[in-house]
């Protein structure tokens, strides 16, 4: 279903005049129709859905925090996306290559669940012998 995007002509005239530019002028609502859209549309066939989102799309701390609102999670890729993933209070992955295994404790220490990509990361850190 594709909805038209709708534009403010006057709010956006009005933001020029207020601010300086350029600068970033995001909609609440659209932001939450397509976190709804999109989760939703997974839910109909997984129940147990649970989407994240990239902070690395947009890290701005206000947008972040609608998005979770909306039941995603995060997906961090950097230590400073980890960090405010713990600022914020969310959940979600840690997602990088060729981490330092110190990056990788910090991100575990902020209560992601780390997505490795080589078995290697996980020397130095401190891991339940798999039986």
């Amino acid at each position: 279903m594709n909805k038209e995007v709708i534009y403010y002509p006057e709010e956006i005239a009005d933001a020029v005049e207020r601010f300086e530019t350029p600068f970033f002028l995001y909609s609440e609502a659209r932001i939450r129709d397509n976190c709804r859209r999109f989760r939703d549309a997974f839910r109909k066939c997984f129940p147990d859905f649970e989407a994240l989102y990239a902070v690395k799309a947009n890290n701005n701390p206000t947008v972040v925090k609608i998005i979770m609102e909306e039941e995603f999670g995060l997906d961090c890729s950097s230590r400073t996306e980890a960090w405010l993933c713990k600022k914020l209070g969310g959940s979600g992955m840690y997602t990088a290559n060729y981490t330092p295994a110190d990056e990788l404790a910090y991100a575990r220490d902020c209560g992601l669940v780390l997505n490795l990509d080589d078995v290697s990361n996980l020397e130095g850190l401190e891991v339940p012998e798999v039986l």
